[in-house]
């Protein structure tokens, strides 16, 4: 293993080393082990040369053996942990899902209802518009538009009629000065 390979290796597993000291996760410990023996078999396996020697393989193979079985152990050991911190993440997703149907399932039939409400309403709608048409009634908001345009005409007809009353008037009060002026003028 060269020079620079040792350097990085080492200041990975430093790396790991605090990761393990700052660490108050049990799981992510068990990450973290699992994540530096890997990097540690990878690294032993990089710097094999292509041709090993007996020697060499008796000096690695019981250290190899050794990682492999307390990983297995740890893994053992924990198992009943890792399953239990399974099983209640787990639960916890199942009742937030759970919450999360029932609420669905309450709004379908809220919908539902307010549907069936809806449509309830449309129909005795229709069904007293249908009556009133066969009845000879007018509908209610038409008649009111057409009873607010007579108002309109008549209010329009009424400054007609004081506008031509006016003239009329004014022509009536002439006709009544001329009268007079013509019967004082005959009788004098």
């Amino acid at each position: 293993m060269n020079v620079q390979k040792r350097e990085l290796l080492k200041r990975q597993l430093e790396r790991q080393a605090k990761l393990f000291a700052l660490e108050d996760d049990t799981e992510e410990t068990v990450v973290s082990i699992l994540a530096t023996c890997s990097a540690l078999l990878r690294e032993a396996e990089n710097a094999l040369t292509e041709e090993m020697t007996a020697e060499t393989f008796d000096n690695i193979y019981p250290g190899y053996i050794g990682i492999s079985k307390r990983m297995n152990a740890f893994y053992v050991t924990n198992k009943s942990m890792f399953d239990k911190k399974e099983t209640e993440m787990m639960a916890g997703i199942h009742a937030a899902f759970e919450e999360d149907m029932q609420k669905m399932i309450r709004n379908v039939e809220n919908a539902k209802d307010s549907y069936a409400e809806l449509s309830a309403y449309q129909t005795e709608l229709k069904r007293i518009q249908d009556a009133l048409r066969e009845d000879g009634y007018v509908n209610v908001e038409s008649f009111s538009n057409k009873l607010e345009a007579m108002n309109q005409q008549s209010e329009q007809l009424m400054k007609d009629y004081d506008r031509f009353l006016k003239n009329v008037s004014q022509d009536v009060a002439e006709l009544q000065n001329k009268i007079e002026t013509r019967r004082k003028a005959g009788s004098v």
